[in-house]
């Protein structure tokens, strides 16, 4: 129930991970996969599960859905999990989802992408909602552009078979530095049509890279571990990320994750307040 409360209205972001150092030269074991679920308001992981290593992602993430409680949340994926079968567990529970879309999915792909580079470059016919902002830093500025489309303003698309789609997405990124400029566009579809919302939505799911994977393997870490035997990659793998949740409520020190690791070694009453505090 506690979770529950702390996700209620959360973006939950899903995205694997190989812990690359798993692997078992002797038995012919490889390196397990996991598939985590990230909590972007509240910076923790609420769900982990192990990738069988005889299927991938898309197997594991519909199992990894019904184990949580996705009411009012938004459910993020890249575009392997842009699957069928994933947006309607989505919608079955309760939850919105935006689901980034490449070539692995070409005929759903290329349907919003030809759409898409015509109506900007040739104007849109149709309605549509649009936000841009900008970021400046590391030597850049960022411009990034975001239009989305209510599919039933098209009469000409038909993706009836995916559960609870209502918008497709665009999302254009143009970078300027010295060096000169770059355009990058993306595609989405969202279970929505807030446009406002579906921006922050697809900005927060790098979340999960950024806040998570990239810590258990600098301060953690995970990718060195050599734990191999039986269930003990899983098992740490779990237990490293009840340290990081941990370690992320733990408010009273502003510092690094890895000085609140640090000095959990050392002091016995600041590893007790984080323990106690969770």
């Amino acid at each position: 129930e506690a979770i529950r409360d702390a996700v209620d209205g959360d973006i939950i972001a899903f995205d694997g991970k190989t812990l690359r150092r798993s692997f078992d030269n002797a038995t012919g074991m490889g390196a397990i996969h996991v598939l985590n679920a990230w909590s972007s308001a509240n910076n923790f992981c609420i769900g982990q599960m192990k990738v069988d290593g005889k299927s991938n992602e898309i197997t594991a993430m519909p199992k990894l859905i019904k184990l949580l409680d996705i009411r009012g949340c938004v459910v993020t994926a890249d575009a392997l999990n842009c699957q069928k079968e994933i947006a309607r567990e989505v919608v079955e529970g309760g939850g919105d989802y935006v689901l980034a879309v490449k070539s692995n999915q070409p005929s759903l792909h290329d349907d919003i992408r030809l759409f898409f580079e015509d109506s900007i470059t040739e104007g849109f016919e149709v309605l549509h909602s649009y936000q841009a902002c900008d970021d400046w830093g590391h030597g850049r500025i960022e411009t990034r552009e975001c239009w989305s489309v209510d599919v039933k303003n098209l009469d000409w698309f038909n993706h009836d078979d995916w559960a609870g789609l209502c918008s497709i997405v665009c999302l254009q990124s143009t970078r300027r530095t010295r060096g000169g400029q770059s355009i990058e566009r993306r595609y989405f579809i969202a279970s929505f049509d807030d446009t406002a919302k579906i921006a922050r939505a697809i900005r927060h799911h790098w979340h999960v890279e950024n806040k998570l994977h990239w810590v258990l393997d600098v301060d953690f870490d995970e990718d060195a571990c050599r734990a191999r035997t039986d269930h003990a990659p899983e098992n740490f793998a779990l237990l490293r990320q009840i340290a990081h949740n941990l370690i992320r409520q733990e408010s009273s020190r502003k510092v690094s994750i890895r000085r609140k690791i640090n000095k959990a070694g050392w002091d016995n009453d600041f590893l007790a307040r984080i323990v106690a505090g969770f």
